[in-house]
């Protein structure tokens, strides 16, 4: 039996980062160059290196502005956590109990508790492999064999389903089969093709 791995942001969870960006550029007045500041940070805070409050601080220190950290979060959960509802009942109707499933996804502490309160996905999922925790993030390959090995699979009998193609070499060459996530259609239809559904 294939276990079904899927990951959060991009398909679970829609989300909208341009706008938290807009945003950010508009409340603070700040010139364009200030996207590689912040998706570096995000990258610490995915890993777990920094936490939201260090997040914060730094991308206020580094931008030179005051940012209010309430406000900021306030609007990135906003922007990036709204539920993929038509997939959720996908998952509740057609998938759960019928196959394991998992979640990898590159993440950090502060948005999966916020996840948590506003989605409630885990109770579909035998186990959540997140990036803070492994100190490790998708697409890198050590990623995929530690969260393999902790959820005692071989990656030729999982599927995983991610928005991004970047992850996607780096799971084929562990065997994995790779869907891109582009919408619920589209995926039913690659299940399908692969005898899930």
């Amino acid at each position: 039996m294939k276990s079904i791995i899927f990951d959060v942001g991009g398909v679970i969870a829609l989300h909208n980062y341009a706008k938290v960006r807009a945003y950010l550029k508009s409340k603070y007045k700040l010139s364009s160059e200030f996207r590689d500041v912040y998706r570096k940070l995000v990258i610490q805070r995915d890993l777990g290196k920094i936490n939201e409050h260090q997040f914060v601080k730094l991308l206020s220190k580094k931008l030179k502005v005051k940012i209010d950290e309430e406000s900021f979060y306030h609007t990135e959960f906003n922007y990036t956590m709204r539920a993929n509802k038509a997939l959720l009942r996908f998952i509740k109707t057609k998938l759960y109990k019928q196959f394991p499933l998992f979640v990898f996804s590159n993440n950090s502490a502060v948005n999966i508790r916020n996840y948590d309160k506003r989605i409630c996905y885990k109770k579909y999922f035998q186990k959540c492999i997140y990036s803070f925790k492994l100190g490790l993030r998708k697409p890198n390959k050590n990623f995929f064999i530690k969260a393999l090995k902790l959820i005692h699979k071989n990656g030729k009998d999982c599927i995983f389903i991610d928005d991004q193609l970047k992850s996607k070499s780096a799971a084929k060459s562990l065997g994995i089969t790779f869907i891109q996530y582009k919408n619920l259609s589209q995926l039913k239809n690659e299940l399908r093709k692969l005898g899930i559904i």
